[in-house]
């Protein structure tokens, strides 16, 4: 009898990949996406957060840690108010959003679309809301950037204006970090 076919993969994420009963050969050294989920939820308990609304890129690997972050949030009361998404354009989701005056919007992106995203939002004609106070952050990830998550927060200073934090989870990788993206928008 042939011995099955074992697979094993240093960069995929995707949450569907941990099924055994689909993928039963299949290893990673590469955590599955929704590892970040915990940490996501724990953020918005920490800032007192209730509500949040989400943006993703449609693909698969984004797709299942929404689920799995809805599911959590769910969990710990907290709501998602919108979720809005896109195959390869995100002026309507962008738009879409700013429409319904979220504050606190939680991203699901490759990086190349990350930048669409911010710029998107940057250039788009309505004035960017206006947070109850100053220190009100507004939370984005975006996925897969060589591998390694990093998560930014782009705090309200004033209209127009915003400053940018990155937050690297510990890693035992000697990789060098990026550094903190700037807070102009990028042109593309």
């Amino acid at each position: 009898m042939p011995q099955p076919l074992m697979s094993f993969s240093y960069g995929s994420s995707s949450p569907a990949l941990s099924n055994r009963q689909r993928f039963p050969t299949f290893f990673r050294t590469h955590p599955s996406a929704t590892l970040h989920n915990p940490t996501r939820v724990q953020l918005f308990q920490k800032w007192k957060w209730t509500k949040i609304a989400t943006i993703q890129q449609t693909t698969e690997v984004f797709t299942s840690t929404l689920d799995d972050l809805e599911a959590r949030t769910k969990e710990a009361g907290i709501e998602i108010s919108v979720r809005q998404s896109f195959l390869t354009d995100p002026a309507p989701a962008v738009k879409n959003l700013k429409r319904t005056n979220a504050r606190i919007i939680v991203g699901l992106f490759y990086e190349t679309e990350a930048r669409k995203v911010f710029c998107e939002y940057s250039t788009t004609t309505s004035t960017p809301p206006t947070p109850p106070d100053s220190t009100t952050p507004v939370l984005t990830h975006t996925s897969t950037v060589s591998h390694t998550s990093y998560f930014h927060i782009h705090q309200y200073i004033h209209p127009h204006q915003y400053s940018t934090h990155t937050i690297t989870p510990p890693s035992t990788s000697t990789q060098p970090t990026p550094s903190t993206p700037p807070s102009t928008p990028v042109k593309l």
